[in-house]
């Protein structure tokens, strides 16, 4: 009987291991400013989630005739520190066009707040906003 109890609890320890392993990787990324190296990142989710009030992560796409089509790309952290940049290149306009709500976002911008680069991932482990 001691057998099998034992048997039994260790089946039940395998199961409850794999359980969580079956739920997957997550991970929520805060924003992060990094101003020296002037680049910034989070998750969308890790922004939406957060229980500070100041975080967030905005894209804004604009377009006229005077200046053409760009993007104002802006993140605050929780302590109120701001990574701002203007994207105007082509190639740096159509990654930011692919994020999405639940997505992750890295920005490299110049001395003169021009977005030199944008990093977007859709990933399993980000986590997802919440309403």
């Amino acid at each position: 009987m001691m057998k099998r109890m034992m048997g039994l609890g260790v089946a039940l320890a395998i199961l409850g291991a794999g359980g969580t392993a079956w739920a997957g990787y997550r991970d929520s990324i805060p924003v992060v400013i990094d101003s020296v190296n002037r680049t910034f990142y989070a998750s969308m989710g890790g922004a939406r989630n957060t229980t500070d009030t100041m975080s967030f992560v905005e894209i804004v796409f604009e377009g006229n005739g005077v200046f053409g089509e760009r993007a104002i790309v802006a993140a605050r952290n929780s302590s109120g520190q701001m990574g701002v940049c203007i994207a105007t290149s082509a190639t740096v306009l159509s990654a930011l066009r692919t994020i999405t709500d639940d997505g992750y976002i890295r920005v490299y911008w110049d001395a003169s707040n021009n977005c030199t680069s944008a990093e977007v991932r859709a990933s399993s482990y980000v986590d997802m906003r919440t309403p």
